[in-house]
């Protein structure tokens, strides 16, 4: 047991290199370094370089966010009039058939005006959804600690924006889907 010990402490020594291990006489010599003028505004010159960089850096994350945002609106809006345009070629159809059926005469005068009102409603949601693609989302942000609670107010009010249009366009489809299924039964 007492050969071990020294064997085990060798191969800890092999193994870090002194540059690892911090000796007591490194560490007073590094207390006892002058630290000159020139040093000292080294590195403050160092650090404001830094903040520079760090800046940047803000900055660009602040771009990034706001690239990222203004595609995410983009793609949502262009989906959902994707989506109007199914609708309304599912409402001509709805009319077409409605137009053509005998059987159908006593709701007809209920129907049409329901329809003509999901038209307008259509209408309106393509007219706000256009406005709603055209918005862009610009973060002014001076630190980082503004630039996320900017970022995340701007993404908060990007997504209840979209959230708007996407809960009416929700409702739209329901009211379709209620006409449907009356024309079944």
């Amino acid at each position: 047991m007492g050969k071990k010990i020294p064997f085990l402490l060798l191969l800890l020594l092999c193994a870090f290199p002194s540059g690892f291990l911090i000796l007591p006489h490194k560490i007073a010599a590094r207390e006892t370094l002058p630290a000159t003028l020139k040093d000292v505004d080294k590195s403050v010159q160092a650090q404001n370089g830094w903040d520079k960089i760090q800046n940047e850096i803000k900055k660009s994350d602040g771009r990034w966010v706001e690239k990222r945002l203004n595609w995410l609106n983009r793609k949502s809006t262009f989906l959902m009039l994707q989506q109007l345009e199914r609708l309304e070629k599912l409402l001509v159809k709805i009319e077409g058939r409605v137009g053509k059926s005998d059987d159908l005469k006593v709701q007809t005068a209920k129907i049409f005006p329901r329809l003509d009102e999901i038209k307008l409603k259509i209408q309106n949601l393509k007219l706000q959804l256009k406005v709603q693609t055209e918005k862009n989302y610009a973060i002014e942000a001076q630190s980082e600690t503004s630039l996320r609670w900017q970022a995340g107010q701007v993404w908060q009010t990007a997504m209840t924006d979209i959230k708007i249009l996407r809960d009416s366009l929700i409702q739209i489809k329901k009211e379709l889907n209620e006409i449907v299924y009356a024309l079944q039964k």
